[in-house]
């Protein structure tokens, strides 16, 4: 535990698909409108095109500070 809060770590495309579900009112997560706007303007694909082929070969962790 940090000095903000709990720490999670994940898989950064699960964290993705966490979002994504969020903003479609699926799942567990939640996710405000100013969250969405913030992911939005960084770039963020709400609707990424699937099925290309393309493996990650190493998966990349995150950790997600919670307050």
């Amino acid at each position: 535990s940090g000095k903000h809060g709990k720490e999670e770590e994940i898989y950064l495309g699960t964290w993705c698909n966490r979002q994504r579900s969020a903003k479609r009112g699926t799942g567990k997560s939640t996710i405000t409108k100013k969250q969405i706007k913030q992911l939005s303007a960084i770039g963020f694909k709400w609707n990424p095109k699937m099925g290309g082929g393309v493996y990650v070969k190493n998966k990349i962790k995150i950790t997600i500070l919670k307050s």
